[in-house]
């Protein structure tokens, strides 16, 4: 068991595999890093490095009081890939399903950083919001 403090909060973390960087985001409602790690992570990971992590206040990552919009979570992702020196040439591809997909969208429309984006059952943003 890890944990990274990315953004002023402490997330769980599971890293698997070695090579190109993967990112894998959970649902919302009973979302944890296990709903990636039992099923598709196991499988990636045979050909890349993948980062599972349990959002602010899912599994035993943080509960904050506040910060659960989709802007301060994908802060959050931002400043985890920070931490695990996956920027400047070496952007992950990021995965997110249902909401998750949602915060890999604000990702990449506010703080970039993103090799490729897969959005598995959801990814909605209104982009109107963030290019006038």
């Amino acid at each position: 068991m890890s944990f990274t403090t990315a953004n002023g909060v402490r997330l769980h973390t599971t890293a698997l595999g070695a090579g190109p960087p993967v990112v894998m985001l959970h649902g919302l409602l009973i979302g944890s890093l296990a709903s990636w790690y039992f099923t598709a992570a196991p499988a990636l990971a045979r050909t890349h490095a993948v980062q599972l992590y349990d959002l602010r206040g899912h599994g035993l990552s943080d509960r904050p009081v506040d910060g659960y919009d989709t802007a301060t979570v994908a802060a959050d992702l931002a400043s985890l890939c920070i931490e695990l020196g996956w920027t400047a040439g070496r952007e992950p591809l990021v995965a997110g399903q249902s909401w998750g997909g949602n915060v890999v969208l604000t990702l990449a429309a506010e703080h970039g950083g993103v090799a490729a984006a897969a959005l598995v059952d959801g990814g909605w943003i209104h982009l109107s919001d963030r290019f006038p």
